[in-house]
């Protein structure tokens, strides 16, 4: 999946605000500078500084802003205050945001050269340019008119921490409407907004009008939605978290509709849909159904695509490498990871950092054994010839596998130094790849210990709230890497039935049988699905012995819903 394509609560939106001498020709410099970070439908992180522009700020500059020559004097250098920015940037699925962009960004760019810091080409956009899209007959767009348009208070105002906090909650507001009037759920629909054509407001089509008595009855609800023509012919299914938003998007005139599906909605004759009760219920039955019923309009996802996995194999001196199945052979499994090439270039770290063997087959350690290339280069100590004994291998092996497993302090923390490296040689390529397989490692199955887990050991209940105010929570019990309980049941309960449910799950065996293919292409869905969830979730081992566990992580969830509530407001 490439950045564009990721559903805008993946999205890191780093909202940035900056002040300054002037203009953007060379002679002008920062004087303050701004960020704060929006994602998961919340804003999660801020920063601003003053920067010394080492030049004497005008009267107009000074009364606009409240910056003094006097404050910035002593303020950070650029070089000082622009690497949490720099930092941000780099995050895999960062967008650079402003309101006019081209100005925060164009001086951003030249003090990052001017400091020879290399600054990320990301994805950027404007929330100017979307509210001309979004509210194109409503007068002005400026910040001060679009913040009283969405009822966002300034505090602050020509500061830039003031101002970029104003911004951030004008986009979380831009997104709201996006995904109500134009049916825009990724980052593409969301930049693609900023640059078409301007339209006057939503007018209705006639397919809405001849679909009136569906439309009336769909309810607010996860779930599935399938379009029909007139002669039966399974024309799109499609997911929604609320059937009702989602396919009333189909039928207003946007131009977040393309040719394809411009021409799909004029052969809509009837439509069906399914609740799920859930967003994973809801993604996990328009997967299998696109796969199964291939309809006309649907044209990604209609086959299994194997993922990825990094294992460690099962034998006296195990080899860690890359598999696309997983058997019930005893091996662990670490993923999954989009592309064989991420994979694998995680795996060769991994084998140079604790030279683990890459020879194929069982391993009879000989004395008298010809040691390989890998031996007379550093990359293996050679256990195959007897110059290394088990136990020390099986060290290395074992110090593999907490370095995946140790979260921000093991592999991750090396592939965040080599993307830092690469960049600081100009490698911006090699650096790039770096990133995305940062991003790939972070959303690999974890426990409730949140660091990643094989994916024949995740055992976990999965607690999902659906909002601060919902009385309905969502439960998933993942038992051996596969999924074998959703449900939505009450936040206060009672939850006995659920705790007999998941009693019988965990009282049995752990399954051990190879994956088929549909369960590892759900398996794919599941993880994406948890990443995205993990700031409003609580996940956790259930032991059928202490069942008021399950209570307790309901208290803790509330409790975590509560401080996001008063920290958004």
């Amino acid at each position: 999946m490439s950045e564009l394509e990721l559903p805008l609560d993946e999205v890191r939106f780093v909202v940035v605000d900056v002040e300054s001498t002037g203009g953007m020709s060379g002679e002008h410099r920062l004087t303050e500078v701004a960020m704060v970070v929006v994602t998961g439908g919340r804003c999660t992180a801020s920063f601003s500084s003053l920067v010394n522009p080492h030049q004497v700020l005008s009267p107009f500059i000074e009364k606009l802003t409240g910056i003094t020559t006097q404050m910035v004097a002593d303020a950070p250098e650029e070089y000082e205050a622009l690497p949490a920015l720099e930092d941000e940037l780099w995050n895999p699925s960062a967008v650079f945001v402003a309101h006019n962009v081209e100005f925060d960004w164009g001086l951003i760019r030249k003090s990052f050269a001017r400091n020879s810091m290399h600054l990320p080409d990301v994805q950027r956009l404007c929330t100017c340019k979307l509210s001309r899209r979004l509210n194109g007959t409503q007068g002005r767009h400026n910040l001060d008119a679009v913040t009283a348009r969405y009822s966002v208070t300034i505090k602050n105002r020509h500061r830039a921490l003031g101002d970029a906090m104003a911004t951030a909650q004008v986009l979380l507001a831009m997104i709201r409407q996006a995904r109500e009037e134009h049916g825009a759920q990724t980052l593409a629909d969301l930049l693609s907004l900023q640059y078409a054509q301007r339209v006057p407001g939503k007018t209705a089509s006639l397919t809405k009008l001849k679909l009136h008595e569906y439309l009336v009855n769909l309810p607010d609800e996860p779930g599935v939605y399938r379009f029909f023509s007139k002669r039966n012919r399974l024309l799109y299914v499609g997911k929604a978290k609320s059937l009702q938003k989602r396919v009333a998007t189909y039928f207003y005139n946007t131009p977040l509709h393309g040719h394809s599906v411009s021409k799909m909605i004029r052969y809509i004759h009837h439509l069906t849909w399914t609740e799920t009760g859930s967003e994973l219920g809801a993604l996990l039955l328009e997967n299998r159904e696109i796969k199964e019923l291939r309809p006309a309009y649907n044209v990604a996802g209609r086959d299994y695509a194997a993922p990825y996995f990094i294992a460690i194999s099962n034998e006296d001196f195990p080899r860690i490498d890359i598999a696309s199945a997983i058997d019930g052979a005893g091996c662990e499994y670490y993923g999954p990871f989009k592309s064989r090439l991420v994979a694998d270039r995680i795996l060769n770290v991994l084998k140079r950092m604790y030279r683990l063997r890459s020879c194929d087959g069982p391993l009879v350690p000989n004395a008298d054994f010809r040691p390989c290339f890998d031996y007379h280069i550093g990359r293996c100590p050679a256990p195959c010839a007897e110059l290394e004994s088990r136990s020390s291998y099986m060290e290395r092996v074992e110090a593999a596998r907490l370095s995946i497993c140790a979260g921000r302090s093991g592999l991750l923390e090396v592939l965040h130094e080599k993307m830092y490296a690469a960049s600081h040689d100009l490698d911006f390529e090699t650096a790039a790849f770096y990133r995305d397989s940062i991003q790939e490692l972070e959303k690999l199955n974890v426990g409730d210990d949140g660091k990643p887990r094989s994916v024949n050991a995740l055992d976990s209940v999965v607690v999902v709230a659906r909002g601060p105010a919902d009385p309905l929570m969502e439960v998933f019990a993942l038992y051996g890497g596969r999924l074998r309980l959703q449900e939505v049941v009450p936040v206060h309960g009672p939850h006995d039935t659920l705790h007999a449910h998941l009693r019988s799950i965990y009282m049995q065996s752990r399954p051990d049988d190879a994956f088929t293919l549909a369960e590892l292409d759900e398996l794919k869905i599941i993880t994406g699905w948890m990443y995205r969830k993990r700031s409003n979730s609580v996940r956790f081992t259930y032991n059928p012995e202490k069942p008021s566990e399950l209570s307790e992580q309901i208290r803790t969830l509330s409790a975590l819903l509560q401080m996001q509530s008063n920290g958004a407001a």
